[in-house]
């Protein structure tokens, strides 16, 4: 709830935005990088179920110029990963839709 009003009141200051060239934003997209990257001290490297989706996520990412691909299949990729495993108790509802809209996204 919060999110959706921050971006409500974000799309008033969309004007601004465009006032800010390209090539400046480089720095700020640099720290996000160094953040997200941070992240990944706690990903378990050991448990394969959980190190391939975000292995796959890391590498299609910059392949595919587009973190929305990556992201959709790293969803796609862990719960299809838990599903052939027999851990169906593991995943939510809202990951089977999370996975369904991923695999739409990717076959549109």
């Amino acid at each position: 709830v919060v999110t959706g009003c921050l971006f409500l009141v974000a799309i008033l200051f969309t004007p601004l935005i465009t006032l800010v060239p390209s090539y400046a934003t480089a720095p700020a997209l640099i720290m996000v990088g160094f953040m997200m990257i941070r992240q990944t001290a706690n990903i378990p490297w050991y448990d394969y179920e959980e190190a391939i989706p975000a292995i796959l996520t890391f590498i299609l990412m910059p392949l595919s110029f587009s973190i929305s691909t990556g992201l959709a299949c790293g969803f796609l990729s862990w719960t299809i990963i838990k599903i052939l495993m027999g851990r169906f108790e593991q995943i939510s509802w809202v990951m089977y839709l999370i996975a369904g809209l991923s695999l739409v996204s990717l076959v549109v």
